[in-house]
């Protein structure tokens, strides 16, 4: 809409595009909905599913699993991942940061491997 306006000489910014169009009842449509990869034809995204809803482990330090979510300061948001031992719902390692990234839950897992002295079974140190 704005780049016919402007074609016609018509100089307005996008937000007041917007205002008018949406006060007219005008809507962009969207070009197509995201949808995620269907199991199959993903290139691996997707993993086996090891855990098959047994989210009860025998053992302590045999199932993790972790979550991130943010938190809202007065010097502004924060970002918390932590990693759980499915046995006995405990937290083991988390890590707080000011970015999302990669390394949030990285270092939350390396935390909770430092605090577990669990290791990799593939290094072949240790293994609980």
């Amino acid at each position: 809409m704005r780049v016919a306006l402007i074609n016609e000489d018509v100089l307005l910014s996008k937000w007041k595009v917007r205002r008018i169009m949406r006060e007219n009842g005008l809507y962009p449509a969207a070009l197509r909905k995201f949808k995620p990869y269907k199991k199959g034809k993903s290139d691996g995204i997707y993993r086996e599913n090891v855990i098959k809803r047994i989210f009860s482990p025998e053992k302590l330090n045999k199932v993790w699993a972790g979550d991130i979510t943010y938190i809202q300061t007065n010097l502004g948001w924060v970002y918390l991942a932590a990693v759980l031992d499915l046995k006995n719902k405990e937290v083991i390692g988390y890590e707080i940061g000011k970015n999302i990234d990669s390394e949030l839950p990285m270092n939350a897992l390396g935390n909770a491997i430092a605090l577990t002295g669990r290791c990799c079974a593939k290094t072949g140190s240790q293994d609980l």
